[in-house]
């Protein structure tokens, strides 16, 4: 878990540091905000349902249980969220 916390402060210090120059240098806040925009892209989980969805289609003629896929989707969540 500290490795996920420390990913998480350095992406709030990237974050902090593209507005500070935002607001130091107005001619570069267009590409600031940008890199703002492109760190909140990098922390964004995928979404459970499409997990879910992708599970389904690609195990399709595996005949898993709707209680399998949930499982399946949850551990896939759970890992993305631990990653460094």
């Amino acid at each position: 878990m500290a490795r996920a916390a420390q990913s998480q402060t350095t992406v709030e210090t990237i974050a902090m540091l593209a507005e500070q120059i935002a607001q130091a240098a107005p001619e570069c806040a267009t590409q600031a905000m940008r890199i703002i925009e492109l760190v909140n892209d990098l922390c964004a989980e995928p979404d459970r349902a499409l997990v879910k969805d992708v599970i389904e289609a690609e195990t399709a003629d595996a005949d898993l249980s709707n209680a399998r896929i949930e499982t399946a989707a949850d551990a896939v969540m759970k890992a993305v969220r631990s990653r460094p």
